[in-house]
């Protein structure tokens, strides 16, 4: 490189020891209060003042050093015009500043001060150790600038201070801006963990909660304050914490483990399905630290699927209904017009058109009153009046049209009651239905020539939770059975089992779930079991009278 500048010595300098001491004294006494701030502008504020005292300036501009690459950039200046810029911006690209750094020389550019009309300039290194921070670019006022009006030893040592001072504030400065982004990553992880509706908590391997979101508290019914730095067998049910103590040691196992459980914040609270998923937490070394753990109430997400499985259930009975109405109603009137359009038919051909047309209208009458009975237990407004009931007068008041039912079928009917209990606190009517509804099942189903048979018993209900004796009523049909997996689901609306819908009997799916909704609200209990060898048994319990 060629050289334009040249580096400053004191050789030839006459000075006063004494003065030189006090210089050197005042100039230390100054740099010691560039580490009094932490701001790297009010550090070369400074610097700027203490450098007044050594050599009076016209400009100034402070150079920082990259961390990545051998390039400079101005951070801050002083009175600094276009020309001088531009004058710098060529220093620095022309390789001057990092010879002053390496060397770690005061130098003068260009070498002959100034005298060819360039402003003469001075760069100061500023270097600790061997750690280049920048260099000052100086503009005296001094023209043409001689190397006998510069102290390079003041400047020297004015230039490593600074270089310290900014060093430590650049580094104060990283950590602020670190500390900064951690504080607002940590804020930010907190509103998010907050703001998920799922509860979300952490357990170290004590069992100790780490981590307790506020959806978590609204779920466990413990508040983050008493759950941190707790154990959770401490704070949690005996039945959660055995699901929860299976649940981690599942995942400690195999990373992660899923399942539900019916819990309630409190004894006097509904049950909700929780869904609880965990996953295992690790170290930035890879070591097991504990769990985490995603819990959500279920029960929207179970009623969602059951207002789908419901809408579906609508959808087949409005197509079903549709059907059981026009069959009815299409025998109605093809018969009526028969009648009336063929008067040459004889007594007898009309009494079997007129008996044809009476039972499509039953069929159709006791369809509406299923549809009328649906929509009465819906509201509210089916009406129930207990008293004490005779079982045995119930079922003979019912018996003549079950036995005109099984008569077509050559079906016989098998009654056999308990005479010594008799009397059960229910609505008589009300009981006639499930009668009708049960042994009407029972016959549409069975194949002819069977039997079915209808009896009571004395007995507990192990279903319910009354300390009181029950009258136990079976009904047994002959027919091919119901699914294990069919015998809760037959009860609810619009449900019928029957795999060829060909030889699917009349009916709307509804007798059942009529037929529910009525001993439960007697206080009784209704399902069904496996017949032997074959067909199906239906019982219901009612309460005894007292």
């Amino acid at each position: 490189m060629e050289s334009s500048a040249i580096a400053l010595d004191n050789q030839d300098r006459r000075i006063d020891h004494r003065n030189a001491y006090s210089e050197y004294k005042s100039l230390f006494e100054q740099t010691r209060k560039f580490n009094e701030s932490h701001d790297i502008d009010c550090v070369l504020e400074a610097v700027a003042h203490a450098l007044k005292g050594i050599l009076d300036f016209s400009a100034m501009a402070y150079l920082v050093k990259e961390h990545f690459s051998d390039d400079y950039y101005i951070r801050k200046d002083w009175y600094l015009n276009r020309k001088l810029e531009k004058q710098i911006f060529h220093l620095e690209h022309s390789g001057y500043v990092d010879l002053a750094c390496e060397s770690n020389s005061v130098l003068v550019y260009p070498e002959n001060g100034g005298k060819n009309g360039t402003h003469p300039l001075l760069i100061v290194p500023l270097k600790t150790g061997a750690r280049v921070v920048g260099a000052l670019v100086v503009q005296p006022k001094i023209r043409p600038l001689q190397r006998s009006n510069i102290d390079s030893d003041l400047l020297a040592l004015l230039g490593s201070q600074a270089a310290l001072a900014l060093e430590n504030a650049r580094l104060h400065e990283d950590m602020e801006v670190k500390h900064h982004a951690t504080s607002s990553f940590e804020a930010f992880l907190e509103d998010t963990i907050e703001s998920i509706p799922e509860g979300l908590f952490a357990v170290d391997l004590e069992k100790k909660f780490s981590l307790f979101n506020s959806s978590a508290a609204d779920l466990l019914g413990v508040s983050r304050e008493q759950a941190l730095g707790s154990r959770y067998d401490e704070i949690l049910s005996k039945e959660v914490v055995e699901f929860l103590d299976r649940a981690f040691n599942i995942t400690y196992t195999t990373g992660e483990y899923e399942n539900e459980i019916s819990y309630s914040k409190s004894a006097d609270e509904r049950e909700i399905p929780l869904g609880v998923h965990t996953s295992i937490l690790k170290d930035a070394n890879e070591a097991l630290i504990g769990a985490i753990a995603v819990c959500r109430n279920l029960s929207e997400h179970q009623e969602l699927i059951h207002l789908r499985r419901l809408d579906k259930l609508k959808d087949e009975f409005l197509s079903s209904v549709s059907h059981e109405l026009r069959t009815p109603l299409t025998g109605i009137k093809s018969f009526t017009e028969i009648l009336r359009d063929y008067e040459n038919h004889g007594p007898e051909a009309r009494k079997g058109f007129l008996d044809i047309i009476v039972k499509q209208t039953d069929r159709l009458i006791e369809l509406i009153d299923e549809l009328l009975a649906t929509s009465q237990l819906g509201s509210g407004e089916f009406i129930f009046e207990i008293s004490t009931v005779d079982l045995n007068a119930v079922f003979a008041e019912t018996l003549t049209p079950l036995q005109l039912m099984a008569a077509e079928k050559d079906i016989s009917l098998e009654a056999r009651f308990d005479k010594d209990n008799q009397l059960v606190q229910a609505d008589s009517k009300r009981v006639a239905q499930v009668f009708i509804n049960l042994i009407g099942n029972a016959i549409k189903f069975s194949p002819a020539g069977s039997t079915i048979k209808v009896w009571s018993e004395k007995g507990a209900d192990e279903g319910l939770e009354h300390e009181r004796d029950y009258l136990r009523i079976g009904v047994q049909d002959e027919g091919a059975g119901i699914p294990k997996d069919y015998r809760k689901t037959i009860f609810e609306k619009f449900t019928q089992v029957c795999d060829d819908p060909a030889t699917k009997p009349d009916g709307s799916g509804l007798g059942l779930w009529i037929s529910k909704q009525i001993i439960e609200e007697l206080n009784g209990n209704i399902w069904v079991e496996s017949g032997d060898p074959r067909g199906s048994i239906f019982f219901f319990t009612l309460p005894i009278s007292c």
